[in-house]
């Protein structure tokens, strides 16, 4: 079984963060469309508002995780690009 890397960590958490965001679409658009009461949408958009916080907070820490080399190749250990 191969283990992922970091970069595939947060490609999949960028992955997982579009699929968010493609959600609350839906939902408004569902909400447009009737099949959704404005208060539903309230919740479940507060929900999703949380999770992305979640997401935010998880790419964060595994960048933080990462070797500045690696996440930023162009960039030395000051943090400044040369």
């Amino acid at each position: 079984m191969a283990t992922r890397t970091g970069r595939d960590q947060l490609r999949f958490l960028d992955i997982a963060y579009g699929s968010l965001l493609e959600l609350e679409t839906q939902l408004e658009l569902a909400r447009r469309l009737g099949f959704l009461p404005d208060g539903s949408k309230s919740q479940l958009t507060a929900l999703t508002a949380e999770i992305g916080r979640m997401l935010n907070g998880l790419k964060t820490a595994r960048r933080r995780a990462l070797k500045p080399d690696t996440c930023h190749p162009n960039l030395n250990e000051s943090g400044l690009g040369g």
